[in-house]
Formats: C-alpha cells, sequence, structure tokens
C-alpha cells in the first residue's frame, strides 16, 4: 500500500499538557497519514489530527482569538467524567445588576451522550443559567448525575469560571490571550477521560451466516468515529443496539434487526428494518449522532459510510467481509467508540511555513504558559497547494527501508548553574543540560576630560559639563578597553586618603608615646623624693 500511517508521541510523564493529565491519552501529541505516489515514490499527500484531550470541537468566532488561544484548566476531573456536554460561551456587555453580571452567557448546544454505568440508561441535561450577581447558587436540582448542569461563578472578558454541579466551587477555569469583545463566541465539548482516545468497534455479535469465523472486520477511517453510535429512539436502545441486516429476499443490506429462533440458529429469522431519521434533510441513518451514515454491500461484503463522503468500497469507513457468501437472512450487532479529541489540522494553516505542526508542553505552565509548536517536517514542504518535493524527502521505493539523515536539534530543560565573562563583555549562562547561552554584556564608558569628573567618593565618579557626556560601547570599540576575566584586579584605593589616615594614625600612637614617657618621669621623681 502506499498509505502509511504515523504518530507522534513522547513519555507520558514528559507530558505536561493540562488536558491529558490522568488519562490513557497521555503521551499522545498527534496523528496522521502519508500517502505516497505508486509511480514516483515521493510524498503527495500528509494530514494530520491533533491529540486535544479533554476539550473537544473546540472553535472559536469573531474576535481575534483563535482556538489556539484559548487556555483550559481543570479544577475537577470527577464533574468532567461523562461526554456529551455542548458549551456555547458569548460575551456581552457586562451587565453587573442585571442577568449577565460577567459579561459570558452559556448555553448547552449539544444532546447528553453519557450513559450511567449503574442503569445503563442515558443521562439527562439541564440548563441553570449564570450565578446571581450576589454570589447565590441558583435552586437545586443538582444532581451529579446529570449532564449540563453549570453556573458561571466570575469572570471578565478573558478568564472563564465555570461550576459544573452547582455547589459553588469552579471546575473549569477559561483563559483568554486577547480581550474579548461584544459578540465573540467560545464553542466546545468535554470527553471523558477513560475512552479519550479510542475510536474503534467492539462489542461486534454475528448471526446467521456471518457466524462462526465468517467474519472479518476493517477499519479504514476510524477518524470519522467522533461519538459513541446512539439509536434515535432512546427507548430502543437496550431492546436495539445498533445493527446491520442482510436481507436475502431482496439481496440488500439494510438498518435492522435479525430475530432468531435460539432453538433453530439456521432458520432464516424475522427482519425489521429501523426507521429513518428525518431530522436532516437527505439522512439515510437512522442514528442521531451520525445521519449520513450509510449501509450497502453484497453477499460477500458489507460496506458501512459513517459519514456519507462515499468513496471507492474498498475504502469505506468499516468494511465486514464474508469467507463464505451469505444464503440466508444475517445481521451484524456493534458498538461504535467515538470521540472527538482529535483535531484535524486544515491545509490553510500550512500557508506560512509549509509544515504541519503540533503543541507541547515539557514543563507544565499555568494556562499554556510553557507550550510551544512543534513542525512536523517529512523534508516535503507545502508550497502554493502542492507538496514540493525537497532534497531530503521521505520516499517510498520498492527496495529496502534506509535512513539517509537523521539530525535533532533540540535540548531538555535546563537550570542555570554558572556565568561566564569574556574580554569582550558577554556574560554567558552555563546551564545544566550542557547548554553555553548569551546573556547579557558588560557596556563600558569613556568621557573626553576625565579631569572634569566630578569625584563622589571612594572611586565612584560622576559626569559634569566639563568631562562631556559618556561615550558608551562593547569593550574593545571605540577606543575602549578590553575586560580581563579570571584574573587579580590591582589595588584601586585612594592612596592619597589612606596616607592622610596612615598619618594621623601615628601622630597619635607618637602622641600616647609622650604621655606614657611623662607619666614615667614623675613616677621615678616620686620614688627619689622618697628615698
Amino acid at each position: 500500500d502506499t498509505e502509511w500511517e504515523y504518530m507522534v508521541a513522547t513519555p507520558p510523564a514528559d507530558d505536561k499538557r493540562t488536558l491529558v493529565q490522568g488519562t490513557e491519552g497521555q503521551g499522545l501529541l498527534a496523528k496522521g497519514v502519508i500517502t505516497f505516489s505508486p509511480s514516483s515514490g515521493d510524498i503527495v499527500d500528509i494530514s494530520m489530527y491533533r491529540f486535544e484531550g479533554r476539550i473537544g470541537n473546540l472553535d472559536t468566532k469573531g474576535g481575534e482569538n483563535k482556538v489556539t488561544d484559548v487556555h483550559f484548566k481543570i479544577k475537577d476531573n470527577e464533574k468532567m467524567k461523562f461526554d456529551g456536554y455542548g458549551f456555547n460561551l458569548t460575551y456581552a456587555t457586562p451587565d453587573p445588576d442585571g442577568d449577565n453580571p460577567y459579561g459570558w452567557t452559556i448555553d448547552y448546544s449539544g444532546e447528553p451522550r453519557a450513559v450511567d454505568p449503574e442503569t445503563g440508561e442515558l443521562l439527562e441535561s439541564g440548563n441553570y443559567g449564570p450565578t446571581p450577581p450576589d454570589g447565590t447558587v441558583p435552586p437545586d436540582p443538582y444532581d451529579p448525575t446529570v449532564v449540563g448542569v453549570y453556573v458561571l461563578l466570575g469572570s471578565d472578558d478573558q478568564n472563564i469560571k465555570i461550576d459544573l454541579n452547582g455547589d459553588g466551587e469552579a471546575d473549569l477555569e477559561i483563559k483568554l490571550d486577547k480581550p474579548a469583545a461584544a459578540g465573540n463566541q467560545i464553542t466546545f465539548d468535554i470527553n471523558a477521560p477513560t475512552d479519550i482516545h479510542v475510536q474503534s468497534v467492539d462489542g461486534d455479535k454475528y448471526l446467521g451466516d456471518t457466524r462462526d469465523g465468517n467474519t472479518t472486520i476493517k477499519i479504514n477511517d476510524p477518524m470519522v468515529m467522533t461519538k459513541d453510535l446512539r439509536f434515535v429512539d432512546p427507548d430502543n436502545i437496550e431492546e436495539t443496539p445498533p445493527s446491520i441486516v442482510w436481507n436475502n429476499e431482496e439481496q440488500k443490506w439494510i438498518w435492522g434487526t435479525l430475530t432468531v429462533d435460539p432453538d433453530d440458529p439456521d432458520a432464516e429469522g424475522e427482519l425489521e428494518e429501523y426507521p429513518f431519521s428525518d431530522e436532516v434533510e437527505g439522512a439515510t441513518s437512522p442514528f442521531k449522532d451520525y445521519p449520513f451514515a450509510k449501509v450497502y454491500g453484497d453477499k460477500d461484503k458489507a460496506y458501512i459510510d459513517l459519514d456519507g463522503s462515499g468513496g471507492e468500497t474498498d475504502k469505506e469507513d468499516i468494511v465486514f467481509e464474508f469467507a463464505e457468501s451469505l444464503t440466508k437472512n444475517s445481521s451484524i450487532i456493534f458498538n461504535i467508540n467515538g470521540t472527538n479529541a482529535w483535531t484535524k489540522v486544515e491545509e490553510t494553516e500550512l500557508e506560512e511555513t509549509g509544515y504541519f505542526d503540533f503543541k507541547t508542553d515539557f514543563l507544565g505552565g499555568e494556562f499554556g504558559a510553557t507550550e510551544s509548536m512543534i513542525q512536523f517536517n517529512m523534508g516535503t514542504q507545502y508550497v502554493n497547494q502542492t507538496w514540493t518535493k525537497g532534497a531530503m524527502s521521505t520516499t517510498q521505493f520498492a527496495k529496502a527501508s534506509t535512513t539517509v539523515y537523521q539530525d535533532a536539534d533540540g535540548y531538555p530543560a535546563g537550570s542555570l548553574e554558572g556565568v561566564d565573562v569574556s574580554i569582550d563583555g558577554t556574560i554567558t549562562g552555563l546551564y545544566s543540560n550542557g547548554e553555553l547561552i548569551p546573556l547579557f554584556r558588560v557596556g563600558l564608558a569613556k568621557f573626553l576630560n576625565n579631569n572634569g569628573l566630578f569625584s563622589v567618593g571612594g572611586n565612584l565618579f560622576r559626569q559634569t559639563r566639563d568631562s562631556g557626556e559618556a561615550i558608551t560601547n562593547k569593550p574593545g570599540e571605540n577606543g575602549l578597553g578590553t575586560l580581563s576575566p579570571n584574573s587579580l584586579e590591582m589595588s584601586n584605593v585612594d592612596i592619597s586618603e589612606e596616607f592622610v589616615k596612615m598619618i594621623t594614625t601615628q601622630r597619635g600612637f607618637q602622641a600616647n608615646s609622650k604621655t606614657i614617657t611623662t607619666v614615667d618621669d614623675m613616677l621615678n621623681t616620686v620614688i627619689g623624693m622618697k628615698r
């Protein structure tokens, strides 16, 4: 095949991004597909999906803040354990005494997709508006098992605090890089932490000719699995799981159920076709989260197109293939575990550099303060809406694989351990990771008339009108001297002042000596008189 899937990852312990902490997706950064030309072996297309984590389907409308300017901080993971929060935040002029005290209003824009783990039933949703200006919490209900219950605790044009269950504490905080203006919107979903990176088919069961190992499954495009599969009629979720059925009489595949007599599993079974959804014009799917999904095929293969994009039958999203052709009514029951934690990088984002990039954070700063974007360079650049081959471009040929060139220019984080000063005044930082980084430079100054400087004490002087303005530059330039690092400097004391101090001390010592001599002579005279 000429299509290769790639994944960019880092050791989970090194992944400090806020929205992946404590999830099974920690360490995942990006993934995509690289397509090569079957004739030339060159890259003809590259796709990339960034792994966003707990916040999915993030989008901004109006204003200067883009998706990369919105940063989240999860205060309480327990309040965000279900999928299905569909948030729409809109900014307007704050009304401290009205219904909009903080400037932001919040609406629940999505359908709840969370299922109670004990009962298996869909949870309800609720919207109880912003917290009143006096800080009191709106009245009940605030059932922690209810999806979509929230209040705004406080915010301004760059900060938002959301309480997900009404206990008066912020569970999710949002910070914007730029102030919001009236009409700006932020929309996003919340992903459950357990299946945050799972996009797969599971729980598959086979009835009729599809059973006994006759069926193999192939998933061509897991990225279209953005939500768990749910049936339109909530009353039939438990009784009627998602399934496709082969109608042997009409020789076609349908969405439906097949009832088989347990005492006679080889019987034809009774068919019931699901009613199609009329929620979306032209929809052919009975599933609310996949309104354009289609099923078709023949007695040898069943194809499922989840997003209605069509295309070649061997490239459909899900393909079931049968070793032996179907001869009677048969069915396949399955579940889809989907997530929207992956965001597709559009080619319009490549206009500036020509390369895909993905977000990393190895330090864990507040609100993305230490995040960085890393470019994904396969040696091929996107120029003028075409992938252009570079000198070191990755290729695929019909021969053994080789690594032509590999270079890494990164280094781990380090702390400052010392400094070094060179003769030109450059102060270089010595870091624990071995890096030597120039930080500052010492500047020197000279004057046209040094004798015109005014002494302010010690060896310090200040400029005067007679000395002229200071002429500054780096050492060794413009007639300035150089520095002598790691050298012992000669004495720079004021010799005249020190001589005065020495003479004063000497005179005092001499005076004290005279006093002692005089006292000694007096004592001798007294002793002589006694004799």
